[in-house]
């Protein structure tokens, strides 16, 4: 698993990976941060959805501990027409 440790560098390196390959994008509390907006982990919340809603990846989450977890991002296989 990678971890994601810039925001300005997510989208790309989400990309650019191997499909299947999943990345760590925050450690914490994320629905608690994405309340203040201005915050790093809110933007990289935001960015990760967008590419989920874009169907570049499928997102999960682990929990560590109470109150922590782990948001993963899965770079999904690029959707391929079927022809008949």
């Amino acid at each position: 698993m990678i971890l994601i440790a810039n925001n300005e560098s997510a989208e790309r390196i989400v990309r650019d990976a191997r499909p299947g390959t999943a990345f760590v994008y925050y450690v914490g509390d994320l629905a608690s941060e994405r309340r203040k907006p201005e915050t790093t982990a809110a933007s990289i919340g935001r960015r990760m959805m967008a590419l989920y809603e874009r169907g570049i990846v499928d997102l999960a989450q682990r929990r560590l501990e109470p109150g922590i977890f782990e948001y993963i991002a899965i770079r999904k296989r690029p959707h391929q027409p079927r022809y008949s």
